[in-house]
């Protein structure tokens, strides 16, 4: 295993996490919302 392409799935994994941890907030913010709502 080369070093680039160690870089490059440390990088996928980041993304990765990113992404999960967007979307964590988003439903927590829409789960918010709706208890606020009512």
């Amino acid at each position: 295993m080369s070093i680039l392409q160690f870089v490059i799935s440390l990088k996928g994994l980041h993304q990765q996490a990113i992404w999960t941890n967007t979307c964590r907030v988003t439903l927590t913010r829409t789960r918010l919302t709706t208890l606020l709502r009512f």
